[in-house]
């Protein structure tokens, strides 16, 4: 049990960190594409002047001046897609004079940033509970107190699907792996004595809303964000022999359906305009199921309940599109 957890928070931690890894080469790269954009909206002409700016509407955006014959081109270039947000003309003579209105140019890309991301890819997911029922050596059948343990873990493997629109993302996770419940005694003198251990396999879904808040860095080629949200967690088999039959424990497999309040952080990694890879570690804790509630709830007259409580971890890698 011990072991298991130590290994959870520890690849949650890496997997967090990793998230954080900069790519400094790459911005020098996105400046020379603006320009190479800029140029070929103008037809050619020398860049004037070249700033990175937050504008509210668009996010990081590239400031491009170019001056092609007697015409002075001012465009805004997405840092992060590519796409070419405005473009406005005045001609050479107006500008120490009364200046003329700007004149729009056409524009043959999108004139708004593309909010909507659809994806697929990999998924790993542990997930660990105790439920605790504490009996005092007047309801002892040993003489001395001790304390019961429904012990649960599992790990999974898998895929997931997301669709998001800039701040909120929904995704749908299948996944299949390893899972045991420990049925232990502890205090007296015994330590942790397993009385009963069941293993099988368990195959679940998992249901996610999250809220994020993208950070552009590295000139927008990398996105960060924290995530917050809440999830369900929905198990289609758990094969787990001769559990039903010697605890009386419920044959539903909805029995160990759970709620999830999930947090941590993620990274957008662009490898084109529209194109990413997708990083995601989040911690989170989950509500008890109806299961480890009935453990609780069947125990002896006079013993009282103990801490009833679970928590886990996700990390996910996948390709994004964004349109």
């Amino acid at each position: 049990m011990q072991r298991f957890r130590k290994k959870t928070i520890a690849v949650l931690a890496v997997a967090i960190l990793a998230l954080a890894i900069p790519a400094t080469a790459m911005a020098q790269t996105t400046a020379m594409q603006a320009q190479e954009i800029a140029l070929a909206m103008t037809g050619g002409g020398l860049i004037s002047s070249l700033e990175m700016v937050q504008d509210g509407a668009w996010g990081s955006v590239y400031n491009i001046i170019v001056v092609h014959g007697d015409t002075i081109f001012d465009i805004a270039i997405s840092v992060q897609t590519g796409d070419v947000l405005r473009m406005s003309t005045t001609t050479a003579q107006n500008v120490g004079g009364a200046a003329a209105a700007p004149v729009a140019a056409p524009l043959p890309q999108r004139e708004r940033q593309r909010l909507f991301s659809i994806g697929a890819g990999m998924m790993i997911d542990f997930m660990s509970s105790d439920s605790e029922v504490r009996y005092p050596v007047a309801v002892s059948s040993l003489d001395h107190a001790y304390t019961m343990v429904m012990d649960s873990d599992h790990v999974g493997f898998g895929g997931w699907v997301f669709f998001d629109a800039r701040f909120a993302e929904f995704s749908v996770g299948f996944f299949a792996g390893p899972t045991d419940i420990e049925f232990q005694r502890v205090g007296g003198g015994d330590d942790e004595l397993i009385l009963d251990k069941y293993t099988g396999l368990l195959f679940a879904m998992d249901f996610n809303l999250l809220l994020r808040w993208p950070i552009p860095i590295v000139g927008g080629t990398i996105e960060l964000y924290p995530l917050l949200g809440f999830g369900y967690h929905m198990v289609l088999r758990n094969n787990l022999p001769n559990l039903v039959e010697s605890r009386d424990i419920s044959s539903s497999t909805s029995a160990f359906n759970v709620w999830r309040v999930n947090f941590g952080a993620g990274a957008d990694f662009f490898v084109s305009q529209t194109t990413f890879i997708r990083l995601q570690g989040m911690a989170y804790y989950r509500t008890p199921s109806t299961v480890e509630r009935n453990f609780q709830r069947d125990r002896t007259e006079g013993a009282t309940r103990g801490p009833l409580y679970g928590f886990g971890g996700t990390f996910r890698v996948g390709v994004g599109f964004r349109f």
